[in-house]
């Protein structure tokens, strides 16, 4: 018993200890013996081991055990396999502190166990210590522990083994969830490969691959090759396992997801609806996989410009995911940082900023200062400071961003793009358009050469390239840059989406330029429309279009009539942002 505790972390619970209740007097009376000559100490719940003792135990073993796993070892292990608490670790919140408790003593004994002595049950403890630690958003733990379980198996079943793949798989969602995207894609082809050749094209471990493939796929800015293989996971989920199951919520959520990146919220939106509603049905409501749900729904509903029914949402899943994980887990520094952004949207940056310093702290804490999260609620907070007319204070957070995610994903990735883009509109505020020109420029050409020229991503960065072009005083090459931004937002957003609203605008700028107000007065009275059905009537974007339209009027000698949309755009930002705002 002494000799098998020395693999254990110091102090072990009792419970560990019998793995068979018919021994239970035995094990009781091991226990008291050891603590009679005062070699463990033993309370009603835990026996604790000096770590001297154990060391010297475990060397003894090793001597004797001549290459092979020793035997003490080899019953520790036997007796944390028994202690797992189940399969479901990402699922099986209540098994969490279960899992806390069992996790040092996995660590203890793989630790004094060499590779050339590890058996199959050490694989599978490495694993789900791995798997457990990336559900608290330990990835950097997961890592070397995911990379030792599928070289050990390797070693153990060969290179095209079933359990290699799916060691393949794990270990490439942490690579992905570290940034390393890359990395991960490379694996999870193997892992296909091997899974398909193993059960067949529809087994459902395919459609586990699949899907993990695709979003490594999505996370490389290549959604487009994404799309066929969520829709065969999903088919190939529902299937095996019909059609309200979690898994299934899963893969409807990712899914969408890959919708939402094509420019498609529309098709979106039902998928992220039914997968909430499935995960609330199966998990309750309370569960943290219902956060992701809520959070993921809110993505969809921005991106259909429903930003005031994304608050609510956002709330629900932020309390959610604190009451399951305390106060400084990665997704509360998501949840908070996405909180932010709905209020901004709102037109209350305010209150978005200090929700975004914190989600910084968090993250920087957890994922360490070079994790492209990291770089994500950089940008985000930047953007906050630029609306707050802080522009000098967001530069070189947005530079510090930039270069985090240029390290993490290469040059061309389309979330350098957005970066690009968000830089240039910070140089653009301190009143450096030559500055922003290239990076507009490079942004614009990695977008296209990711998405293809008519993804509603590079309608954007072609509005703000022209924006950029009109500060420089070229506005008749930014005019035909916005015209076909707005026929690219149109075709993919639908006539009545915010985001058009604001290409009609920025359009209507230019024509304001060229000395052509009577065509900038339409577009800006349908951007006023749209916007006002789609933000109501007090919304901070709208007394901007008030003004701007206000100022087209005045241009064309109509003074009355602006002049009344000026008091109301007043009446409005003074209402939203207080009197004092810039």
């Amino acid at each position: 018993m002494l000799a098998t505790m020395s693999y254990l972390a110091p102090t072990v619970p009792r419970r560990y200890l019998v793995s068979d209740p018919a021994m239970s007097d035995q094990v009781n009376k091991a226990l008291g013996v050891l603590a009679s000559y005062n070699m463990i100490t033993l309370t009603d719940e835990t026996a604790s081991v000096h770590r001297l003792v154990q060391a010297v135990l475990r060397e003894r073993a090793s001597r004797s055990a001549a290459g092979s796993l020793p035997h003490p070892a080899a019953a520790a292990t036997a007796l944390l396999i028994e202690a797992l608490p189940g399969a479901r670790i990402k699922q099986d919140v209540a098994a969490w502190p279960a899992w806390r408790a069992l996790v040092p003593h996995i660590d203890s004994l793989t630790r004094t166990i060499k590779d050339d002595e590890a058996t199959d049950e050490i694989v599978t403890l490495l694993a789900s210590s791995a798997t457990f630690s990336s559900t608290q958003g330990q990835h950097n733990i997961a890592l070397p522990q995911e990379q030792r379980a599928l070289a050990i198996s390797e070693t153990i079943f060969g290179p095209e083994h079933p359990i290699v793949a799916a060691n393949l798989n794990n270990l490439a969602s942490t690579l992905t969830d570290l940034g390393r995207a890359t990395e991960a894609f490379s694996l999870q082809k193997r892992a296909l490969a091997i899974i398909e050749a193993a059960f067949g094209h529809d087994h459902p471990d395919v459609a586990m691959v699949l899907d993990n493939l695709a979003g490594t796929l999505n996370a490389l800015g290549r959604p487009a090759e994404a799309l066929s293989l969520r829709k065969r996971a999903l088919a190939l989920g529902e299937v095996d396992l019909g059609p309200n199951h979690h898994t299934v919520a899963f893969r409807l959520d990712n899914l969408a997801a890959t919708l939402n990146a094509l420019g498609k919220p529309a098709e979106a939106l039902p998928l992220r609806q039914r997968a909430l509603a499935i995960s609330e049905a199966s998990l309750g409501p309370d569960h943290p996989e219902v956060a992701k749900r809520l959070n993921n729904l809110t993505y969809t509903l921005d991106a259909l410009g429903r930003s005031v029914e994304t608050l609510p949402l956002r709330q629900r899943a932020l309390a959610i995911i604190e009451a399951t994980f305390g106060h400084d887990h990665p997704d509360v520094a998501i949840l908070l940082d996405n909180l932010a952004a709905t209020l901004y949207a709102l037109g209350r940056p305010a209150e978005a900023l200090p929700l975004q310093q914190r989600a910084l702290n968090v993250s920087e804490a957890i994922h360490g200062p070079g994790h492209p999260t990291v770089a994500t609620v950089l940008d985000n907070l930047a953007t906050t400071l630029t609306h707050l007319d802080r522009a000098t204070e967001s530069l070189p957070l947005r530079q510090r961003a930039l270069a985090i995610l240029e390290a993490a994903f290469g040059p061309d990735h389309p979330n350098v793009a957005m970066v690009l883009d968000n830089l240039a509109a910070t140089l653009d505020a301190l009143g450096r358009p030559a500055d922003a020109l290239p990076l507009r420029q490079r942004a614009l050409a990695i977008l296209e050469a990711a998405f293809g020229p008519d993804h509603p991503f590079v309608a954007v960065v072609l509005d703000h390239l022209a924006g950029t072009l009109n500060a420089l005083g070229r506005a008749e090459q930014a005019l035909p840059m916005q015209e076909r931004a707005l026929a690219l937002s149109e075709a993919a957003l639908g006539p009545a989406h915010p985001n058009l609203a604001v290409r009609l605008d920025n359009l209507a700028n230019t024509l304001t330029i060229l000395d052509r107000p009577a065509r900038a007065v339409p577009l800006r009275q349908r951007a006023l429309t749209i916007s006002e059905a789609a933000l109501g009537p007090n919304h901070p974007a709208i007394a901007m279009m008030l003004g701007n339209l206000a100022a087209t009027l005045h241009a064309l000698g109509r003074p009355a009539e602006a002049i009344a949309l000026r008091q109301r755009a007043l009446s409005i930002s003074r209402a939203a942002l207080g009197p004092d705002q810039p």
